[in-house]
C-alpha cells in the first residue's frame, strides 16, 4: 500500500487493557523519502473540540 503526505488513513488503535481496539482516523505526515524506507509517521486525529 503507498502513502502520500496528507492522506487520510484509518487506523486500529488498541485500548489500554489490549483486549481490543477501535478505530480512528490519522493523517500522514511523512514525505516520499520516508516512505521508501517502508516507514509512515502519522499523527492521530479528531473532529470534537473540547469544552470548557
Amino acid at each position: 500500500m503507498t502513502f502520500a503526505k496528507g492522506d487520510i488513513v484509518i487506523i486500529p488503535v488498541p485500548f489500554t487493557d489490549n483486549r481490543g481496539y477501535k478505530l480512528r482516523p490519522a493523517v500522514v505526515i511523512s514525505n516520499d523519502t520516508v516512505h521508501q524506507t517502508g516507514d509512515v509517521m502519522i499523527v492521530q486525529i479528531t473532529s470534537k473540540l473540547k469544552t470548557r
